[in-house]
């Protein structure tokens, strides 16, 4: 099969004499695994991040991902971790949502702000 993968994006900002529209529309991707990693889990502060469940998926096989944060307040950090250290890729403000493709090489992990956050988070296997 092919396609069976789709995601519509459109980054549109207006502010004064700034005005942003990058409507790329849908792309679609092959989904050569069959499986998938999710959940809606508490990530608290804790140094380092909280790993993120792959059920099963290894990294070699990590394709693209969906991110939510839930929290009404806080936000939260997503990124991986590498001898102990997280480094974070992305932030996601409270309500706030983000799709990439993951890097095959490291598990994805997660690191609130402040307080804990309540992170929806799906991967599917490519």
């Amino acid at each position: 099969m092919a396609s069976e993968i789709s995601v519509t994006t459109r980054l549109y900002a207006k502010k004064s004499f700034l005005l942003v529209d990058n409507n790329v529309g849908t792309v679609n991707a092959d989904l050569s695994g069959s499986t998938s990693a999710s959940g809606i889990v508490s990530i608290p502060t804790t140094a380092g991040g909280t790993a993120l469940s792959l059920d099963g998926i290894t990294t070699a096989t990590m394709g693209y991902a969906f991110f939510r944060n839930i929290d009404s307040t806080n936000y939260v950090q997503i990124g991986v971790q590498i001898s102990t250290v997280f480094y974070a890729f992305a932030k996601l403000k409270a309500g706030e949502v983000a799709v990439v493709r993951m890097n095959q090489t490291n598990p994805p992990f997660a690191l609130a702000n402040t307080a804990a956050v309540v992170l929806q988070y799906t991967i599917l296997a490519d």
